[in-house]
């Protein structure tokens, strides 16, 4: 009978450390696979593999000896090193057979795992290539199948959905143009025809008919090609504090990544909890919570979240991984976005809010007042998403984890931190540093990352192929495009057309401060459908702090009241971080998981019985 030996009285982890074959392969990579190799004890006679099996694993001798049988009768003995690799020579099944000549151990490597390793580590692949070949059991080895292959690409199920989605893409900017050309309120025909272009982009960006930074790049096209906004009003995303702010967190978090900082991190979570996929989501979810105030950025604490991600479903089957993929994506969505607006720090556009403020409020609303008049919403709405967390995503069936000794033989294996490691911690410390000190200091946060980013690249923690293939450039290209787009909403004159259409929430703000909060969440979810997080705050903050402050509201709270409520979203293309998680990740689509949608609706009524709670407090800090 096939055995599990006890891991105290052998040490997989030194075994593998010192073995020759894994001599200079990357630790982070090596360190990956740890969890997924199983000891195996074989009797004298016992079969480890037959001819003709499908060859779904690789096996490394621990001790005895094995006696291979190939196809056409040729017999060897082996001792040691490395056999049943006929998967990695492009075989589907074993060439030959394997039997225990004694007592024997050996280490068996899944497959899938072990060629994930072995893309980190193509040398290594290139020579137990050259070993099967040398041994050579079978005549028919093939082997220029020893090449990389890319997996066939499966069939798209054919949908009619994407057809009308591009009809609708036609004919709806159409419809616009028709319909509003009399309309008195629009101030120009370039203001008509971006209505017309958003209206476009917005139906391509509903029905997901391309990747998200090809309709605002389009966006941008088109409004330069008409005319409709001058070149470097278009243009400006490229050359904002967003877009360098955003590439160098980007950069900063691929040295996090590369270097193996983030996988430690992720491993010391996981071994201070107990090993269950409850403390797997809640350890993404507070790897973005506690980055709030210290990453001010949304996109920024995505990139570093979203390798934990990536991490943590490589350590489930592929069945269930994608169970669990739905709940991760919630944790890291909700922690890295659903609290942004708690922090002062959390968001660029936070401190947009706070630089419209009255002098007198922002003397009062600094960082630490802030958080005391935001906690009790945050916490109610702490509270909620852990309770609906757990009821909607809840465990269905067994889950693989890792148990703690695996995550100890992983940090042992990945060794002390090297100098990118250092490198990465030291440039966290900095932007946390200069961002506490900017009082004194009076750098823009986005020049200090700047230069954060560009120390990196100078002492070549971040290379050419790390520059070119680890930063997400189409997402840097899609917040500099949309940036763009509000430029020129802003130029010609639809920001104010857009104002007009919510007037009546300033009569409803003076009449009835309750159902004005109903109102505003109905107003934002409705422009939420079209625009970007950042510009409907800026609409709505210049459309309702002024009337704030005539009737004796307390302006930072119908502040913070948009920028609570703007987060909401339902589809990627609704909040930059969404999509970026996606395209980072892989996974996070509402077609990956039918409970996405319908949750992210819910946060956005338990956003509401969060502020309602949170109302007495508010009254009792004299904000109503």
């Amino acid at each position: 009978m096939d055995a599990v030996t006890d891991r105290s009285t052998f040490s997989v982890v030194d075994f593998v450390l010192s073995h020759s074959v894994f001599n200079g392969c990357n630790r982070q990579s090596l360190s990956r696979l740890v969890p997924h190799l199983i000891e195996k004890k074989l009797a004298p006679g016992e079969t480890l593999y037959v001819a003709d099996a499908p060859a779904g694993g690789i096996f490394l001798i621990v001790e005895g000896t094995l006696q291979i049988t190939a196809a056409e009768g040729k017999e060897i003995s082996l001792g040691e090193g490395l056999l049943g690799d006929e998967a990695i020579a492009g075989l589907k099944e074993y060439s030959g057979s394997a039997v225990a000549k004694s007592n024997s151990r050996v280490l068996v490597i899944p497959l899938t795992p072990f060629q994930a390793f072995l893309k980190v580590n193509p040398f290594l692949k290139d020579k137990l290539v050259q070993r099967f070949a040398i041994r050579n059991f079978s005549k028919s080895l093939p082997i220029a199948a020893a090449a990389e292959t890319s997996p066939a690409t499966p069939s798209q199920k054919s949908s009619g959905l994407p057809v009308f989605g591009w009809l609708l893409a036609t004919v709806f900017p159409l419809c616009i143009v028709y319909f509003l050309q009399n309309d008195p309120a629009i101030p120009n025909r370039q203001a008509l025809y971006l209505i017309a272009v958003i209206g476009c982009v917005a139906i391509m960006w509903m029905f997901q008919l391309l990747p998200d930074f090809i309709p605002a790049l389009f966006a941008v096209l088109i409004i330069i090609l008409l005319g409709l906004a001058p070149t470097e009003t278009v243009l400006s995303g490229f050359a904002s504090n967003s877009f360098f702010m955003a590439l160098s967190i980007l950069g900063l978090g691929t040295v996090l990544t590369t270097s193996g900082l983030g996988y430690r991190i992720l491993l010391l979570l996981l071994k201070a909890g107990p090993a269950n996929t409850w403390w797997n989501n809640m350890c993404v979810f507070l790897m973005g919570l506690i980055l709030n105030p210290l990453v001010p950025t949304a996109n920024g604490r995505i990139a570093i979240v979203s390798p934990f991600v990536q991490e943590l479903l490589r350590f489930h089957d592929g069945k269930t991984a994608k169970r669990e993929a739905g709940r991760l994506t919630v944790s890291a969505l909700a922690g890295a976005g659903l609290f942004s607006a708690v922090f002062l720090s959390s968001k660029s556009i936070n401190f947009i809010i706070y630089g419209s403020l009255p002098s007198q409020e922002q003397a009062q609303f600094q960082w630490l007042y802030w958080l005391y008049a935001a906690s009790v919403c945050g916490l109610v709405m702490m509270v909620l998403f852990q309770v609906s967390f757990a009821l909607v995503f809840r465990s269905s069936g067994s889950s693989t984890v890792l148990t703690k000794q695996a995550v100890r033989d992983q940090i042992t294996v990945l060794g002390p931190m090297d100098r990118s490691e250092w490198a990465a911690v030291i440039g966290f410390c900095v932007l946390a540093i200069s961002f506490t000190t900017n009082s004194l200091h009076r750098i823009e946060i986005p020049w200090v990352a700047l230069s954060i980013f560009y120390g990196l690249l100078m002492f070549g923690f971040i290379d050419k192929e790390k520059f070119r293939k680890h930063i997400d450039w189409s997402f840097l290209v899609f917040l500099a495009a949309l940036i763009g787009l509000v430029a020129s909403m802003k130029h010609t004159g639809v920001d104010l057309w857009l104002t007009s259409k919510f007037d009546w929430l300033n009569a409803i703000m003076a009449s009835n401060f309750p159902l004005f909060i109903l109102m505003l969440a109905g107003a934002i979810s409705a422009v939420r459908i079209v625009l970007p997080i950042n510009a409907t705050v800026v609409i709505f903050a210049a459309l309702l702090l002024p009337t704030a402050v005539n009737i004796g509201v307390n302006p930072w709270l119908v502040g913070f009241l948009i920028l609570f409520l703007s987060e909401s979203f339902v589809l990627p293309y609704q909040a930059s971080y969404y999509a970026q998680y996606c395209a980072l990740t892989g996974v996070g689509q509402p077609a990956h998981d039918r409970r996405l949608v319908p949750y992210h609706l819910a946060l956005a009524a338990m956003k509401l019985i969060a502020v309602y709670a949170s109302m007495p407090f508010w009254k009792y800090l004299g904000l109503l």
